[in-house]
């Protein structure tokens, strides 16, 4: 599997039975939409298994980082003869169930492959007439799509799309008539929701998923207006109405219980606000359920700066929600690459809907480290608390009690550290982005090593938040890549990592560490970090050889200058 650089463009291979190429318009604009250019390559008419087993296939010579296979029942039906039965459709069914999982993982191994499950066609039960086959099929038809389903839950390097989900939304796979006169089997509608799908993997890929909701609160968590009808008459879940709102409450609670951080960023009187949530009767959310509640009249762009810079994370995190148009109208204008969801107060049933059809928070896998985020924030508030009755830095980092474990990381750790490369982007040194895949690789490479840590202190554990990608040849060790969650900062975690692995290198006998810095839009904070800890820029270029751009900063470091563990910071070995 490769790695990814989030500068380059999003190559894509788009693979079918039949015509696929009405995927290619709205997969560019998806991708447009997110930020990223593209460069998109059409396979041949029917010509998908063939390609997916030759990786030097015209459609991939341009190295693409995801592959998108478009299947439709026409893949199926062809092994039939002019009349058949059930059991021929279940035999079938195995057979191209069967080639999809001999062919589909290597193929994976390579690059990120996106599956459709393939719709059963009504046509199909409509020509078999007796009940009994009607439901054979059915049934044998559903075991076809959930075992190339399971191709996703097995390696992470497969996605499958389930186009059942997709066609309650948005009705008709196709017209009959293009599938019949010029092979189009998959519609306008299902290639433009297809490709919504696969712009949120691509950006999830790029270490762009969003980690943070910023909600509104009247006409948005409930119903009515609170500064003006008073706690007693908004309206939580009585009625229609309410009962939407409920609703739209509870998808928040299920993000949040998968690590999405919820703050409440609203025009109101805060007193109101709290007393609403803890008070109201009918209230099922608390203070505790948001990691911030930024209630008051000041414009809401300025107020969501500072409540993400109070969390430590950028505010290109967040969604904003609001069902004021006035107050999108604002942020869009302040942050124009927000994502930001409009709610209608008159449709609270649609809420749930707009909040999730775009896909914002989609992830590769959810770790431990996900579930306890919202625990884990709430806990920084009392470091924050800490830090501001410290008479200085020094004083407030000895009082911290920070302890880090090195480890290589194994088993389902290893999820946790190819999330890190996707989503770290502050202190993300070269950003480089991996799949669990290509994590494991890495590791079993006698070439190369990753370190990772855990933090914790006085408070809390932070559980695994940073690793260290190293590459050997020779006498020299080169750091591929340097990441570190963002709630770390700023108290020796860096420092700390950086001298336990030049110490530990040095002592095995290398003579230098050669480290990059890629430049990126989010990650200026580390400009000077290698050098605050002793390197000093290289004059041997060994960027091509590792897979770095020209614009990378290279560093070298002496044994003579390695920095040492902070005395505040007590590191040790797993």
């Amino acid at each position: 599997m490769t790695t990814t650089n989030p500068h380059d463009p999003i190559a894509v291979s788009i693979l079918g039975k039949s015509t696929v190429r009405g995927l290619e318009a709205p997969l560019v604009a998806e991708l447009a939409r997110h930020g990223f250019t593209s460069a998109i390559r059409i396979g041949g008419y029917g010509t998908w298994a063939l390609e997916l087993m030759d990786d030097r296939a015209q459609v991939f010579e341009h190295d693409p980082m995801m592959t998108v296979v478009m299947l439709d029942a026409k893949v199926v039906l062809d092994h039939l003869g002019d009349t058949w039965t059930a059991q021929d459709i279940t035999k079938a069914l195995d057979l191209v169930a069967t080639q999809l999982e001999e062919s589909l993982p290597a193929h994976a191994t390579r690059r990120l492959t996106v599956l459709t499950t393939i719709p059963l066609p009504m046509a199909v039960l409509a020509m078999s007439i007796d009940l009994t086959s009607k439901a054979r099929i059915g049934a044998a038809w559903r075991r076809f799509n959930a075992r190339l389903l399971d191709l996703a839950v097995a390696d992470p390097s497969i996605v499958v799309l389930d186009a059942d989900a997709i066609l309650t939304e948005i009705g008709p796979l196709a017209d009959p008539r293009m599938a019949a006169y010029v092979g189009i089997a998959l519609g306008t509608d299902y290639m433009r929701e297809c490709a919504r799908q696969i712009g949120h993997i691509a950006r999830s890929r790029r270490g762009f998923a969003s980690k943070a909701l910023a909600l509104d609160l009247d006409g948005t968590l409930w119903e009515g207006i609170l500064s003006e009808d008073g706690i007693d008459g908004i309206n939580f879940r009585h009625g229609h109405s309410g009962e939407a709102y409920a609703a739209f409450r509870r998808a928040l609670r299920q993000l949040a219980s998968q690590g999405v951080l919820l703050s409440i960023l609203s025009k109101n009187d805060d007193d109101l606000v709290r007393r609403a949530l803890l008070d109201h009767p009918d209230s099922d959310m608390s203070e505790s359920d948001f990691v911030s509640i930024r209630a008051d009249w000041n414009p809401k762009p300025g107020n969501l700066v500072e409540v993400a810079a109070g969390l430590g994370i950028g505010v290109d995190s967040f969604v904003f929600v609001d069902d004021s148009p006035s107050e999108r109208g604002a942020m869009r204008s302040a942050m124009p690459s927000l994502p930001i969801v409009a709610v209608d107060p008159d449709e609270p049933a649609l809420h749930v809907v707009s909040l999730l059809r775009d896909g914002w928070f989609t992830t590769t896998s959810i770790t431990d480290e996900d579930t306890a985020r919202t625990a884990r924030y709430r806990i920084e508030m009392q470091r924050k608390s800490l830090r501001e009755r410290a008479q200085d830095i020094e004083t407030y980092l000895r009082d911290l009690g920070t302890t880090v474990v090195v480890f290589e990381p194994l088993g389902v750790e290893i999820a946790r550290i190819s999330q890190i490369t996707q989503r770290t982007n502050q202190f993300n040194l070269t950003t480089l982005r991996m799949d669990e895949q290509a994590v494991r690789s890495w590791i079993e490479n006698p070439q190369s090593a990753v370190l990772a840590i855990e933090c914790a202190d006085r408070f809390g554990d932070h559980g695994i938040v940073g690793a260290v990608f190293l590459e050997r040849a020779g006498t020299t060790t080169f750091v591929r890549n340097f990441a570190l969650s963002c709630r770390v900062l700023a108290r020796g975690v860096e420092t700390a990592l950086l001298a336990y692995v030049a110490q530990g290198e040095f002592t095995r006998g290398q003579t230098e560490m050669i480290a990059w810095r890629t430049p990126s839009a989010k990650n200026s904070a580390t400009a000077s970090l290698y050098l605050d800890h002793g390197f000093r820029v290289s004059s041997h270029d060994h960027r091509a050889a590792h897979g770095l751009s020209s614009d990378s900063d290279q560093f070298v470091l002496a044994a003579a200058d390695a920095p040492s563990v902070p005395l505040y910071v007590d590191i040790k070995e797993r």
